[in-house]
Order: structure tokens, then sequence, then C-alpha cells
């Protein structure tokens, strides 16, 4: 599809260790332009739902998402 549009793939999730295509491709691809924006960098997010969520799940679930 993109070899013959010369589209545009883009690749948007969150963490979930250190494994999986995501995590190789943001690790060790080649040729990405990779963009890092955590949830208190996002002017949406409030930042006490933020500390909610944290004490809800865990920190190290949080740190996943």
């Amino acid at each position: 599809m993109l070899a013959t549009t010369r589209g545009r793939f883009v690749a948007l999730t969150t963490p979930y260790g250190e494994r999986g295509w995501f995590y190789e491709a943001w690790a060790h691809g080649d040729g990405w332009e990779r963009t890092r924006v955590s949830a208190d960098q996002c002017p949406r997010i409030d930042a006490d739902w933020l500390a909610d969520e944290r004490r809800l799940i865990g920190d190290w679930q949080f740190r996943q998402e």
C-alpha cells in the first residue's frame, strides 16, 4: 500500500516492556522519526487525574501506560 501511494506510516502506542514490534522499531529501527510525549507533558490531561491513576493501578503499570 505505501509502495504504490508513497504514503506515510504512523505508529502510536504505549510501551509494555522491551519486547515486540514497536519496541524493536523504536529502539533499533532505522529511518524512523521518533517523538515521545508523556502524559504529564500533555496539557489536556489533568495532573490530579494522573496522580489518582498512579495510586489506583500502581507505579509499575502506570509507567507502562
